[in-house]
């Protein structure tokens, strides 16, 4: 587990003193000089603990037998007879990186033994490393641990071999702190990266749709490259003249991580570019960063990018903004960055809370600065059965809430979930595939390769479009378009859904549609928003609309748009569409709001990790608040009311899913 600590106060220094010396320091009886003194054996089905006086590294030793237990039980040893160990007693500081040492032999079966590290609220999982030469001499493995900062002590676990026989000795940590080294930085340049030679030269174009220029002023300075999308498509530039290149060859090392930098300008739109690292065997990678400002200053932008252990070459290239104009300079790899944890953040702000009258019922927090302002919706309507917070991290002067009855404040998409598809089996109830053509499909399933699962429910819609590896290329065609169901004229919906493209290669440019029509059904108009630039996780795309005059119906559908390149494919995943409807007649009040200073606490989410908030007032007691959540991609958030004149300290646990 990586148990992440937030504050909700300013940041103070917490630690405890310098250690006095470094060296390496047993855990009580880590030799197994006393037998199994300050030791305690914990074993499931089958497993036997010994503790030879003779025939260690040296002397005395500990050996767990599961050669007759079962595959899926477990052995462990616990120092310091199952109790914490202060970390002074061991010269360790908390927040600091160590190497915990072991010593063991293998007298039976084929896999060594491993070890965990325990703390309060959390522990690292279990550690195995693979075996040294075929285990049969004494040798001493070791275990890098990252000790989360503010904890005061923790647990030494030594792990059984599955299905072995495991003899070990001379458990403990060296406690010198480890400094890790950077990665080494790159050793080569990207040729004519500040566009000053005209022309673009060592820049291939590759362009469906967008204009590509090499304009030899304006740049930051003098030359740059401009690529106007305003045009729909695609459009890539990519260096050394579209040639692959061996990461080893630009110094970059597999499995470490670098960050590759550009300057960039808005010219038009709201979109920025990106990097487009494409290799063979249909490895892309794909990044656009986020706005400076307005955009329409030239400014650096950061991209942190792993080198893959395969393949080993790629292109590099810059991608266009869509929609946009967007001009690019000053290309270039910088050092390689620190490592990003996962991290959780914290904000100060208003939590807003109401009684419940009816736990079927729903419950919309709105705000408002003036009285003759109108209301607006504070995040979106919360069912009774959750819990009655809400979150403002701009407050406000006033605030209610809206409690109806859940017909009230729908979803009014049909199937919002693609878990109907009795009626329709090719593809989902109140769905319709339009168009599927030249290599593009569209399928309702209930898992897809590399482990993506549903958002919600058992079922989710895949729309996949692949272009043959060579020869003559027609692009694919996906359409696909929901039932029609009631709107009013001229009123405000918001429209999401959650959405994944878990493969990126070459171009395209997905995009939902909205279609309005009067009563009798007769087409009055239709927007395309493009939501292209979404990752391989679940993420929430929204989009805030008005309909037309005269509007009677409408419908909700994407369009999966791929290019004409050979070899590319692009695989995206929707799910939990939904459009929520205006208060219609029936029940509806307006019940009071308290609101009292409070926090936010936010995190990422790993999809199939589960994660479990906790809350201390003294950094030693620690308790669990609410309940373990699982990831979907998606950032995740509690809100949580507190004293200003008071103290607490919060943690997010990332674990294994049980």
């Amino acid at each position: 587990m990586n148990p992440h600590l937030l504050t909700r106060l300013v940041p103070a220094m917490i630690g405890l003193a310098a250690a006095s010396h470094a060296a390496i320091v047993p855990v009580p009886n880590g030799d197994f000089e006393a037998a199994g003194t300050d030791w305690d054996f914990v074993q499931a089905n089958g497993h036997t603990i010994a503790y030879p006086a003779t025939g260690g590294n040296p002397g005395g030793h500990a050996v767990i037998n599961g050669l007759a237990a079962s595959e899926t039980w477990f052995a462990v040893l616990v120092a310091n007879n199952n109790s914490n160990i202060n970390l002074a007693t061991l010269g360790l500081e908390a927040g600091n990186t160590y190497n915990f040492l072991m010593d063991m032999k293998l007298l039976g079966g084929a896999n060594i033994g491993g070890l965990k590290i325990e703390w309060p609220g959390g522990e690292t999982g279990d550690m195995y490393k693979p075996l040294i030469g075929d285990g049969s001499t004494w040798e001493t493995y070791s275990f890098e641990v990252t000790l989360p900062a503010g904890i005061p002590s923790i647990k030494v676990v030594p792990l059984w071999g599955p299905n072995s026989q495991v003899a070990y000795d001379n458990v403990g940590v060296d406690n010198t702190p480890i400094t890790l080294p950077p990665p080494p930085p790159p050793t080569a340049d990207i040729p004519n990266g500040d566009f000053n030679t005209a022309g673009g030269a060592s820049w291939e174009i590759e362009t469906v749709g967008p204009a590509v220029t090499f304009p030899a002023t304006g740049g930051n300075p003098a030359g740059h490259a401009l690529i106007d999308a305003t045009n729909p498509g695609f459009a890539a530039i990519y260096a050394f003249n579209g040639a692959e290149q061996t990461f080893a060859s630009l110094g970059l090392l597999p499995g470490e991580t670098y960050v590759f930098q550009v300057d960039m300008k808005l010219i038009s739109g709201t979109n920025l570019g990106g990097l487009r690292i494409a290799g063979p065997e249909g490895y892309v990678f794909e990044s656009r960063p986020a706005v400076i400002g307005d955009g329409s200053q030239w400014a650096t932008y950061s991209i942190d990018f792993t080198v893959p252990f395969a393949p080993a070459q790629a292109k590099f290239g810059l991608i266009w903004g869509i929609d946009s104009i967007v001009a690019f300079d000053n290309a270039r790899i910088g050092e390689a960055p620190p490592p990003m944890p996962f991290a959780a953040s914290i904000d100060t702000g208003i939590v807003i809370s109401w009684d419940i009258s009816d736990p079927d019922f729903n419950y919309q927090p709105q705000k408002r600065n003036d009285e003759n302002d109108p209301w607006e919706n504070v995040g979106g309507q919360i069912p009774g059965t959750m819990p009655p917070f809400a979150f403002d991290k701009n407050a406000a002067a006033f605030y209610q809430v809206i409690e109806s009855e859940p017909d009230l404040i729908d979803n009014i998409i049909p199937n919002p979930g693609f878990e109907g598809t009795f009626f329709n089996p090719d593809l989902a109830d109140n769905w319709n595939l339009l168009v599927a053509i030249n290599g593009g499909t569209a399928t309702i399933e209930q898992s897809y390769p590399g482990g993506y699962l549903p958002y919600e429910g058992s079922n989710m819609l895949v729309m996949e479009s692949v272009t043959p590896a060579e020869g003559p290329v027609n692009a694919p065609d996906v359409v696909i378009r929901g039932s029609n169901f009631f709107a009013d004229p001229q009123t405000t919906y918001t429209v999401s859904f959650q959405a994944a493209h878990v493969i990126k290669t070459g171009g395209a440019n997905p995009q939902m549609s909205l279609f309005f029509s009067d009563d009798e059904g007769n087409f009055i108009s239709n927007q395309f928003v493009s939501f292209a630039e979404i990752g391989d996780q679940w993420t929430r795309f929204e989009h805030t609309f008005t309909t037309p005059p005269g509007t009677g119906v409408m419908n909700v559908g994407w369009i999966h748009a791929l290019g004409a390149g050979n070899g590319w494919q692009w695989v995206t995943l929707i799910d939990d569409v939904e459009l929520i409807a205006p208060l219609l007649s029936g029940y509806a009040e307006e019940i009071d709001a308290t609101t009292e200073p409070g926090v936010e606490v936010r995190w990422p989410t790993t999809q199939g990790m589960q994660y479990q908030v906790r809350s201390s007032g003294d950094l030693s007691s620690w308790s669990d608040y609410g309940t373990p959540v699982t990831g979907t991609g998606a950032e995740f958030s509690i809100a949580d009311p507190f004293d200003p004149e008071g103290r607490m300290f919060y943690q997010v646990i990332e674990s294994e899913a049980p």
